[in-house]
């Protein structure tokens, strides 16, 4: 006499092969990467209609917290030979392997287009000769447009060349975004910087010109001068860290910032090590050196920086170049670890969204 059916697996008549439980199939599916199973929700309406749904969506993300890492490239590079080419960034855990790739957009591969700058979960990009600029929301897809050309302010300066840098954050009493743009023209005769200040509401009437800026690197040596964006107030010029050791010829060149655990950080790259000073305390401007990070790599080739702290104390390192690299440096052993190899990376990043709510259209 034959067993009674199993009521959690009924026999796939057209297979011949029993069905899965439904909490089985749950639980397979939450060890796949979000890569695979956004192509899984082709499969059928119920699988969709699973993978789709917050509870599965909340649950894959506790199984895979990350930390992960966005990188940029320059989606428009024509050489047949690039590996990136199409590709406007990648989103990768810190084992290298590569969770979802998002494409240039329609009006990029016309134009061209590339990225400058990732921060929010939002990806600054620039496209065409004119260097056009858009704001990508990697996380829902949705692409907001800069204003283009000078504020009216700025229109005697209109034919100048500058260099374009990009800060923006989110103000959380409005939910709108301000975007911090820096013109920069360095000239060895009369280096001029002009600042914008707009908030992304969809008016340009919203664009006042302001003279700060969050948090960058001033001409005068060893001086970082700060802009609050949410109230567009100054805020009093910070002395560095490294006050009588620099000179006006190599200051550009060997200085950046970055942000780790919170604290602002003063990137100092010398011949043999990177060094790195927190700022512990704003108002006394004390800085503190916490590490100082060998090197053998040349300065001319790579652009050396710190990305973030990893719970065990180890540095996730980023080497920007011809042949970008991601690097882990213990402390502890004074060892590196290789992560990946990012090829011609313009802008590193992290991703704090989720990759099951990005848009499938946006990936590959």
């Amino acid at each position: 006499m034959a067993p009674p059916p199993n009521p959690h697996s009924a026999p796939d008549a057209g297979a011949g092969v029993l069905r899965l439980p439904l909490d089985a199939m749950y639980e397979i599916l939450l060890r796949l990467p979000a890569r695979d199973l956004c192509l899984f929700r082709a499969v059928c309406r119920r699988w969709r209609s699973l993978l789709s749904g917050p509870h599965f969506i909340t649950a894959h993300a506790a199984r895979h917290p990350g930390p992960l890492v966005v990188t940029g490239y320059d989606a428009s590079r024509y050489h047949s030979d690039y590996p990136n080419r199409g590709v406007l960034c990648d989103i990768m855990d810190l084992s290298g392997h590569v969770l979802k790739r998002v494409g240039m957009t329609q009006e990029g591969q016309l134009a061209g287009e590339w990225v400058m700058y990732i921060q929010l979960d939002l990806i600054c990009t620039g496209r065409g000769f004119k260097a056009s600029y858009e704001l990508l929301n990697s996380a829902t897809g949705s692409v907001c447009a800069l204003p283009k050309g000078l504020a009216k302010e700025h229109a005697s300066h209109e034919q100048h060349y500058y260099l374009t840098f990009i800060a923006f954050r989110k103000v959380a009493s409005t939910g709108e975004y301000k975007v911090l743009r820096v013109l920069d023209n360095p000239s060895d005769y009369a280096p001029l910087q002009l600042y914008e200040v707009f908030t992304l509401d969809g008016s340009s009437n919203s664009r006042v010109v302001v003279g700060g800026v969050v948090y960058f690197l001033s001409y005068v040596p060893d001086c970082v001068t700060s802009f609050d964006l949410e109230t567009e107030d100054w805020r009093q010029a910070l002395r560095g860290p490294l006050s009588g050791l620099m000179d006006n010829n190599s200051y550009w060149f060997d200085l950046s910032m970055a942000t780790l655990s919170g604290c602002l950080v003063v990137v100092h790259r010398k011949c043999a090590s990177v060094d790195l000073w927190f700022l512990v305390d704003f108002q006394r401007g004390l800085w503190v050196k916490q590490h100082s990070i060998p090197t053998s790599v040349p300065r001319a080739k790579y652009q050396v920086g710190p990305l973030l702290v990893l719970d065990d104390g180890r540095i996730v390192l980023i080497y920007l170049g011809d042949k970008g690299l991601i690097r882990t440096y213990n402390p502890r052993t004074n060892t590196f670890t290789g992560i990946a190899e990012m090829g011609c990376c313009f802008a590193v990043g992290l991703y704090t969204g989720n990759l099951l709510c990005l848009p499938s259209s946006a990936s590959k």
